[in-house]
């Protein structure tokens, strides 16, 4: 029986959002390869931070991870968010039309704060980009 409601669950939700399904499969065979943990591509699993300050990352801290403080924004996290509510069924920044848009590029390449090497959160976006869709 169990395995019925199952199936059938994945039919239903095959119909109504491909994506979801696949997703949903991925997650019950255990063939994920890598978990969305941030909108912008960062890895929050791979960072050193994520347990010292007791950080979530920022899929599960909805774009606030630790150094964020009231009043301050992530941009990424707002642009994301912004398009998530226009375009729905957006789990990160690499499905979005307008991938990479400039306020992505400026934080990847950013000097001073952006990603060694430049532009990593972008590339992994397109990695994430091909295992989910």
């Amino acid at each position: 029986m169990y395995n019925f409601i199952l199936c059938y669950q994945f039919y239903y939700a095959s119909q109504v959002n491909n994506y979801f399904y696949y997703r949903i499969l991925l997650w019950y065979t255990g063939s994920m390869k890598e978990k969305i943990d941030s909108y912008c591509g960062l890895s929050c699993e791979a960072c050193e931070f994520k347990t010292k300050m007791n950080c979530g990352g920022c899929v599960a801290t909805s774009g606030r991870p630790f150094w964020y403080s009231e009043g301050s924004t992530c941009a990424v996290a707002e642009c994301f968010k912004e398009k998530q509510a226009s375009a729905g069924s957006l789990s990160f920044c690499g499905e979005c039309a307008g991938f990479p848009c400039k306020t992505l590029q400026e934080y990847s390449n950013d000097p001073e704060h952006g990603d060694t090497p430049r532009g990593a959160r972008i590339e992994r976006c397109k990695k994430l980009k091909k295992e989910y869709l």
